[in-house]
């Protein structure tokens, strides 16, 4: 199986609404670790009533560009049952997917690790990975 479909799939059953990212926060900042990222939490959670920070991973000196995907879900993932279906990964028709935005987390953690396991020279960048996207919480 493709290394980032089974990175999708490990992200995807990280059950984590809005306001509760901290496992998926944990889950991210233990992969990049691995791979010798720093990454700093900021201190949003005490404006967005998250049980999490936002995360900020800079590559290199962080360059003039972010790129961004959000924790959260709209639904609840914790009993997700996906499936590979042809050419396209499905639920199992009782649960929801989680690929808004899990596609997206998935994707930058897969980027950052072939970064830093192949040592490819890079534009210097900043990745962030945000809490309560799906909800309209934030700052109210």
């Amino acid at each position: 199986m493709n290394d980032l479909i089974e990175l999708f799939l490990q992200v995807a059953k990280i059950d984590a609404l809005s306001g509760k990212e901290k496992s998926i926060s944990e889950f991210i900042k233990s992969f990049l670790n691995k791979y010798n990222y720093k990454i700093v939490e900021d201190n949003s959670a005490k404006f967005s009533n998250s049980n999490s920070g936002n995360l900020i991973c800079r590559v290199g000196d962080g360059g003039d560009f972010v790129l961004t995907a959000h924790m959260d879900t709209a639904r609840p993932t914790a009993d997700l049952k996906p499936k590979i279906k042809n050419d396209r990964i499905v639920s199992s028709g009782d649960t929801v997917l989680g690929v808004d935005n899990r596609a997206g987390v998935a994707a930058l953690l897969y980027v950052l690790r072939k970064i830093s396991e192949d040592r490819t020279k890079i534009k210097d960048f900043t990745v962030a990975f945000t809490t309560c996207e799906e909800t309209t919480r934030f700052f109210h």
